[in-house]
């Protein structure tokens, strides 16, 4: 699975200004279009703060994956942030995060939450991919790579 399918530029933020884990939710929600959908943002914060004290989503090496299931959801969400400064998620190695990764699945679909966290772990394998996120100045450049 290519990240670019699921990713589009329009979802992406290079440089986040957030300073705060709740802060950052918001800023990429604000990327996201929920209003086909029934649930609201409301509910969404919510679920990811809920999500958050069940266990970290600071998964180490400065990788959030941020995420919440919803039953009425009808296609996934995804949003990419990058935060130069980082930023503190409780994460498991005790390291801010820079790269945060907002999903919303379908409860009926979980596999697709698997697969994307798959396909972007996979990129940030790569330690020159990270050095380019982090030094990407647009949306357009995050998309090339």
């Amino acid at each position: 699975m290519k990240l670019s399918y699921l990713l589009s530029q329009q979802y992406l933020i290079p440089d986040l200004k957030s300073v705060t884990r709740n802060d950052a939710f918001n800023e990429l929600l604000d990327l996201l279009n929920l209003q086909n959908e029934t649930i609201s943002r409301e509910e969404v914060f919510s679920a990811l703060l809920q999500r958050e004290e069940e266990q970290t989503t600071g998964i180490g090496k400065n990788i959030a994956f941020p995420h919440a299931r919803f039953t009425n959801l009808k296609k996934m969400h995804i949003a990419m942030g990058i935060s130069k400064a980082g930023i503190d998620f409780n994460s498991l190695d005790h390291q801010l995060v820079h790269y945060i990764f907002l999903i919303l699945v379908n409860y009926g679909k979980p596999n697709e939450l698997l697969k994307t966290r798959a396909a972007i772990g996979k990129l940030l394998m790569h330690k020159s991919a990270k050095r380019r996120f982090l030094s990407s100045s647009s949306a357009q450049e995050l998309n090339d790579i």
